[in-house]
């Protein structure tokens, strides 16, 4: 399992709100209704292979999306403060080794990010 994957499941548990998930790499796709999907994946909205945002589509099985949204990270929950002292946009960095750059969001963070996204639904 990827730290991708554990941190949607973290976020986005099986049956909590949108029923049996699938997970696999950057991506959670969920059935939202009897017609409808939701489609969740880490997505780049400025650097390549810093993942900033989670965008978030409703897909209609038959007629294909019906509406996308993007939330990053930074418009939720602010900046985080490094290590360092220092503060920085949050993101999942891929550098071969993935994780949080800097340090990862506290647990009221990790929360704000799942309820924002959540309320989407």
């Amino acid at each position: 399992m990827t730290r991708f994957e554990k941190q949607l499941r973290q976020w986005f548990p099986a049956g909590e709100f949108w029923g049996t998930p699938v997970y696999t790499g950057k991506t959670m796709l969920s059935r939202f209704d009897e017609n409808l999907l939701v489609k969740v994946s880490f997505v780049s909205t400025k650097i390549s292979q810093h993942y900033d945002a989670l965008r978030v589509k409703i897909l209609n099985r038959i007629e294909g999306e019906v509406d996308s949204e993007t939330f990053r990270f930074e418009d939720i929950i602010g900046k985080l403060r490094m290590r360092n002292g220092e503060l920085t946009e949050p993101h999942i960095w891929d550098s071969g080794e993935v994780e949080w750059y800097g340090g990862s969001p506290s647990v009221s963070q990790h929360a704000m990010i799942s309820n924002e996204v959540q309320g989407y639904g």
